[in-house]
């Protein structure tokens, strides 16, 4: 899975450099500043780090990255809940 986050998010990150409007520049902070508040709180980032994450994605403002990683969130999170039994 790590591969493919490798492969999805820096081209996510351009296209966010690229076309992002202001809403989506607002909702990727918001995750970010709450992302620092559960390390700040908790010591990790469990709850927050995909929502960073998909807020990146979002503002990318490029369909096909959305299903992508939509479908690779999916995918993770039944691998997490498989893991935990």
């Amino acid at each position: 899975m790590l591969e493919i986050r490798e492969i999805i998010e820096p081209r996510g990150c351009r296209f966010v450099a690229a076309r992002a409007n202001e809403a989506g520049l607002r909702e990727i902070e918001r995750a970010r500043l709450a992302c620092e508040e559960s390390v700040r709180r908790l010591g990790v980032l469990i709850e927050t780090d995909p929502e960073f994450h998909s807020a990146i994605i979002r503002a990318a403002n490029k369909a096909i990255l959305i299903d992508l990683h939509h479908s690779f969130r999916k995918r993770h999170a039944i691998t997490v809940r498989t893991m935990r039994g």
